[in-house]
């Protein structure tokens, strides 16, 4: 069977986190095309697609409890996206592509871009 690595296992073997995840970023968002595989409807394999236009921002934000984090902006809808897990499986970690290592994903919010990002659902005001 595949063994899943956690991300934090593999950095004590090569060297710190942060410094091995930042050079992967920036390798990946360096590249003018990421293509990957899509399926069908039916599950079979269709063309593929480059999702680098769908990556519109990332981040690495300081180390928490001794581990990194990617902050991801990334498009998603009707017309196109990517998936986190997508970005992710393509960062190039220790050579690999990183779809083996166990990621932790929290989705922070969803926008609409229009000129810019807008929240679909704005705060309320606090009535006084």
């Amino acid at each position: 069977g595949e063994t899943v690595l956690p991300f934090h296992e593999l950095c004590h073997s090569c060297g710190g986190c942060t410094a091995v995840l930042s050079e992967a970023l920036e390798r990946l968002l360096s590249r003018s095309a990421i293509p990957v595989p899509r399926r069908g409807k039916d599950g079979r394999p269709a063309a593929e697609t480059d999702i680098r236009p769908y990556i519109i921002d990332a981040a690495l934000l300081p180390e928490n409890k001794g581990l990194p984090e990617l902050e991801l902006l990334l498009q998603v809808g009707s017309r196109g996206g990517v998936s986190p897990f997508a970005v992710l499986k393509r960062l190039e970690i220790g050579g690999d592509e990183a779809g083996e290592y166990l990621w932790r994903v929290h989705r922070c919010g969803l926008y609409i871009y229009r000129d810019r990002l807008e929240d679909p659902f704005p705060p309320e005001e606090v009535k006084q």
